[in-house]
């Protein structure tokens, strides 16, 4: 199973476990085997329940998409995240050298993936920088993706070179 931009915020990276393949929309999380692989990729607990997060998965795609259109996230997709955020206690932990850092509690697997992948969406959504959140402008592509530059507008190399591809075969013609 091969999940696309890998190099993303963890909501950005469950947002995009809907994306296009030869016009047709695909979900990379069908199987509860597809979502194992997903944890697996992002290190978080094995075990989480399928529905609740392709559920939080359709609420940050709404959420993700309002904002890259320039309007307000719906109400019912930031309660989803709240309560997904919620969902799972922190404790402190010590790492030496590192210091302390606060970690999920992972008693449920379901409610540590949920709160993480929230967690990462209320950082991506509620800091200064959410204006470099981007849908790819690719024809067809639906992925979101974090620009590292103000002109960055396709969310892989593979995109932008299909646009510009398909620009010069429209002026060949």
């Amino acid at each position: 199973m091969t999940f696309p931009v890998q190099d993303q915020p963890l909501a950005i990276a469950l947002a995009n476990t809907q994306a296009v393949s030869r016009g047709k929309r695909v979900d990379l999380l069908s199987t509860p085997g597809d979502l194992a692989a997903w944890l697996e990729l992002h290190a978080l607990a094995q075990g989480a329940a399928l529905a609740p997060v392709r559920e939080l998965r359709e609420e940050l795609r709404a959420a993700l998409g309002a904002v890259t259109e320039g309007r307000d996230p719906p109400q019912g997709s930031l309660d989803v995240i709240n309560a997904a955020s919620a969902s799972a206690p922190a404790y402190p932990q010590l790492d030496w050298p590192a210091g302390i850092r606060t970690e999920t509690l992972a008693s449920d697997a379901t409610a540590a993936t949920l709160a993480a992948v929230a967690r990462s969406a209320i950082d991506l959504l509620g800091r200064a920088d959410r204006e470099r959140l981007r849908s790819c402008a690719a024809p067809g592509c639906i992925l979101f993706f974090l620009a590292p530059t103000a002109r960055r507008l396709w969310c892989s190399p593979a995109c932008g070179t299909r646009v510009r591809v398909a620009r010069y075969a429209s002026r060949a013609n």
